[in-house]
């Protein structure tokens, strides 16, 4: 009887030492999360008298008051509007789905004609990503916004929808990967069976793609939600509720100033990405695996 030895790998002390690095941090994130929610769970009072100390009397008044204050006034048409929670929350929801939409299609679309279809434009347009990328575009705010208002899609969410359909940003080039792993026998065998170029597309590489479109936009969905500056300038009117939470740190009154009232309103602002993260973890960091059907 022959017995063959295993080699057994050893982990390099370099692995371990990061590894243990990451754990530690992993752990503070967690431990500090927490604490703010045990803070977010003191009464004003409370945190008053005892700061930052943990506490057993949990309380649910900071994030009552949080909600009451949690509204921002806006002029319409020379008229002063209240914006209350539930219209932010309206807001936000809209904002987030529909930019993520479009930003994530209109990625997925320019990747793969860049990928599938080699001509010179499809290189011109991945340099200029690359180049975009790099070059600091922050001082353009100003143009489109002075852009937006002559097209007359200042203050509508529809403008927004418009501002975010482009293919700009580091999930180009993930899709870009995606599709240069789908082998182009797909294709030609489609067309040898007489489908055309926007079939293949919507047929094939759309199914074959879809665990990289919902992790694609559910990343840039978590984005916009948590986004306040672009609905702020371009959309002041309708305010979402990122905005209304960094109206907390500009308000006068002082009862917004007690940072178990501020963390409870953080918190409420954090919970659906929470539970998004929850029940779609799976999804957004599954494997990006394909395959065809033998037959």
């Amino acid at each position: 009887m022959v017995i063959s030895a295993k080699k057994q790998k050893r982990t390099s002390p370099i692995w371990i030492f990061f590894g243990l690095i990451l754990t530690v941090y992993a752990f503070s994130l967690i431990f500090l999360v927490g604490w703010g929610i045990m803070i977010a769970l003191k009464s004003p009072a409370e945190y008053n008298f005892s700061g930052v100390m943990f506490s057993t009397n949990l309380s649910f008044e900071s994030f009552s008051t949080a909600l009451r204050y949690l509204y921002i006034t806006v002029r319409v048409d020379n008229q002063v509007k209240v914006v209350t929670f539930l219209d932010m929350f309206y807001n936000t929801s809209v904002y987030a789905l529909g930019c993520a939409f479009m930003q994530t299609t209109c990625t997925m679309i320019m990747a793969y004609m860049t990928t599938k279809y080699n001509y010179k434009f499809s290189k011109i347009i991945t340099v200029l990503v690359y180049t975009l990328m790099v070059l600091p575009i922050g001082g353009s705010t100003a143009a489109a916004i002075s852009l937006a208002k002559k097209v007359g899609t200042y203050g509508s969410m529809i403008g927004l929808f418009i501002m975010k359909f482009h293919f700009l940003g580091m999930y180009f080039l993930v899709y870009q990967a995606r599709f240069k792993a789908i082998p182009n026998e797909f294709m030609e065998a489609a067309r040898m069976d007489g489908a055309s170029s926007f079939r293949i597309f919507t047929s094939i590489m759309v199914p074959m793609t879809k665990t990289t479109y919902f992790m694609v936009y559910m990343l840039y969905f978590m984005s916009y939600w948590s986004d306040y500056m672009t609905p702020l300038m371009f959309m002041p009117a309708r305010p979402t509720m990122a905005y209304g939470l960094f109206r907390f740190k500009s308000s006068s009154e002082n009862v917004l100033s007690i940072p178990s009232v501020t963390i409870a309103g953080s918190v409420i602002m954090m919970l659906p990405m929470f539970l998004i993260y929850v029940c779609f973890n799976k999804k957004i960091y599954g494997n990006l695996t394909f395959g065809g059907i033998k037959g």
